[in-house]
């Protein structure tokens, strides 16, 4: 995979498609791999650009911390890097807070927002509940298998896991032989306790896509709706009896509503 030097760290990234520019931006512990083919379905019309974030995969893992602006700053770089001016924007999770932030402080590179099961961070987010965040964030005293397996328990339906056991043992798989080392898992935590921008939201004049599956354990889907609320015309889709993950359980669906947002 190719890599550049931006921001003081090497970022790996992938570019695939033709088309206006689409950058995905992952989320918390996951590289490029983990959008398990969802950009070939926007290959045709769009040329999409995934890349490991600061501490993750390919891309370089600097001591922590990691300020969520220094997160989107390395979009900006990479952006420069690749003379991309201006990009549709997609991000899930952290990466939709990293998306959040790209827009407020550099709205010119931004054409149309799409974030996706994400939330605005700060003392007005809407958290899971405790026994959520301790399958999702809490690794001591477990063995390696256990702590992924409890990681997909809570980004994944209990209902897509017993119908797809194929992808979870491959997420299993990938996840057990690409460890992520503790320098870049405790800056991306960091990034996502840094995240605050309710009160900015506001200043996000392009248009602007909000997703999330109505069954997200990890990250309520009520922050979706929050985030909809504070952001001028933005629009909002909730995805039925889907988890956090939807490009996952449900590519065809979310790529549909993804696909008509942006043309």
């Amino acid at each position: 995979m190719p890599s550049t030097h931006v921001n003081g760290i090497d970022i790996a990234y992938d570019i695939d498609g033709t088309g206006d520019p689409l950058l995905m931006i992952m989320g918390i512990t996951g590289s490029k791999y983990h959008w398990l083919g969802f950009e070939k379905k926007f290959r045709l019309d769009y040329m999409t650009v995934r890349f490991d974030n600061r501490g993750v995969g390919e891309t370089s893992a600097p001591p922590p911390p990691y300020p969520m602006k220094q997160m989107a700053g390395d979009v900006a770089g990479l952006l420069d890097a690749l003379a991309i001016e201006r990009a549709h924007v997609f991000g899930v999770s952290m990466g939709g807070m990293i998306a959040q932030e790209f827009a407020i402080g550099w709205p010119n590179r931004v054409r149309s927002l799409v974030l996706g099961c994400t939330h605005f961070g700060g003392l007005k987010q809407i958290h899971p509940p405790l026994e959520v965040q301790e399958r999702a964030f809490i690794v001591a005293g477990k063995g390696a298998d256990r702590a992924m397996r409890d990681i997909l328990s809570v980004n994944l339906t209990p209902r897509f896991m017993e119908k797809r056991p194929d992808v979870v043992e491959h997420l299993m798989k990938y996840g057990l032989e690409h460890r992520m080392k503790r320098e870049g898992f405790a800056g991306q935590l960091y990034a996502v306790s840094d995240h605050d921008t309710a009160d900015r939201l506001g200043a996000i004049k392009v248009p602007v896509m909000v997703i999330a599956g109505d069954e997200d354990e990890l990250i309520p889907p009520l922050n979706s709706v929050e985030i909809a609320g504070l952001i001028p015309q933005a629009q909002l889709t909730m995805l039925p009896g889907i988890g956090h993950m939807f490009w996952i359980e449900a590519p065809d669906d979310a790529a549909h509503h993804i696909r008509r947002f942006l043309k």
